[in-house]
């Protein structure tokens, strides 16, 4: 089965029918947030390599997203994914345009208005949380797991029922992993080889 990256990573939340965790009472989520918020005051731009699996638990099917993302503080980014299919996106400011290699050439696919994405969190889509988007629209806990501070989060607005856990890498205190889980689907986020501040150029963002 294929799919497409647009509709996956912009899509909507459906619903859930149970969530629940134990946190661990010695880690507090606001402790954790105001170590990330000092980080993210500190990067001016990131690049990382995702991996991402997808699975349709109806389906018992997996399918495995990898690429290269470069963002730009406030509202750059530049997405390549090699696999499963050659896809490009690229959002400068107000406009996202999705791109797929045909005959060789990048040709455009989509273009949309960033402010119109669904949530108008589309930086969240790519693993670029924003510890206010968190903080404003999530109820959260924290535990430790694998050496790394977890935060558990539920949307604040119960109308969205879908579960989330988010791994901080206490040594650069950014978000290096993410699960995702609804009823439909639990997908697994990686931000891999990340590098901070090395000086990307505006051109890179330009449309082709």
């Amino acid at each position: 089965m294929k799919y497409k990256l647009g509709k996956i990573l912009l899509s909507g939340l459906v619903c859930i029918t149970s969530l629940s965790w134990a946190a661990d009472s010695s880690l507090t989520p606001q402790s954790i947030f105001e170590n990330m918020q000092q980080q993210e005051t500190r990067i001016t731009d990131l690049r990382f390599s995702l991996k991402q699996v997808i699975a349709l638990k109806a389906l018992k099917e997996r399918q495995i997203v990898k690429g290269t993302i470069i963002y730009k503080k406030p509202d750059l980014l530049y997405v390549e994914y090699t696999s499963p299919t050659q896809q490009m996106v690229i959002a400068n400011k107000d406009d996202l345009v999705m791109y797929v290699l045909a005959d060789g050439k990048w040709q455009e696919n989509m273009r949309q208005k960033v402010s119109t994405l669904i949530g108008k969190q589309w930086k969240s889509d790519f693993g670029l949380w924003s510890v206010n988007d968190l903080t404003k629209n999530y109820e959260t806990k924290a535990i430790s797991e694998g050496g790394k501070e977890v935060l558990l989060l539920e949307p604040k607005d119960k109308t969205y029922r879908f579960k989330m856990k988010i791994f901080v890498d206490t040594s650069t205190w950014l978000p290096v992993k993410t699960i995702w889980e609804d009823d439909n689907q639990l997908i697994t986020s990686e931000l891999l080889n990340v590098k901070i501040n090395t000086g990307v150029r505006d051109e890179l963002f330009k449309f082709k």
